[in-house]
């Protein structure tokens, strides 16, 4: 939390704050007890326009070198010594087939959202080689975002648990 301040020390929104079981217990009465030790309170998604922001980030990347497609699908990731060496990619609208050669010190960055783990196994099934990771990285969690007028008893605050059951967000 202390890095996530520093990161954002510009920002318009107080720094974190670790919450002890009672001030949990205050803020969010409908918290099963059971378990509850704290928790931590920081302030995020501050941005009105977060596509705008999505898209600042990958103009800068691209001004610093970084090679940007959309509309690409990988449909191969080679691999020499553990690290990928070369992506083969199809691009969705032309149907182009694309082919980079990815140098060992090169970042390769997987944005494939809930599709990370597919993506990231590309070429590896019958006898190719490992899995880029032998866990799987992502649960496939889909989101909604529903922004509706305030009404009598909406919280005030949002909150980030896990299902007692399965570990699911």
């Amino acid at each position: 939390m202390g890095l996530y301040d520093l990161l954002s020390f510009d920002k318009s929104v107080p720094n974190h704050r670790i919450l002890g079981l009672a001030a949990c217990q205050r803020l969010f009465p409908s918290l099963a007890p059971q378990g509850l030790q704290g928790a931590a309170q920081y302030y995020d998604a501050q941005v009105e326009y977060a596509e705008r922001l999505c898209l600042e980030v990958v103009q800068s990347a691209e001004a610093a070198g970084a090679a940007v497609l959309n509309y690409t699908e990988v449909t191969e990731v080679q691999q020499q010594n553990g690290h990928v060496s070369q992506l083969h990619c199809r691009d969705g609208l032309t149907g182009q087939e694309l082919c980079f050669s990815v140098s060992p010190k090169t970042v390769v960055v997987n944005t494939a959202g809930p599709w990370l783990d597919e993506v990231s196994n590309i070429g590896t099934q019958a006898g190719g080689p490992k899995p880029l990771s032998d866990r799987r990285l992502i649960g496939g969690t889909k989101g909604s975002h529903l922004f509706v007028d305030p009404f009598p008893g909406a919280p005030s605050t949002a909150l980030y648990v896990e299902a007692v059951q399965d570990g699911r967000p």
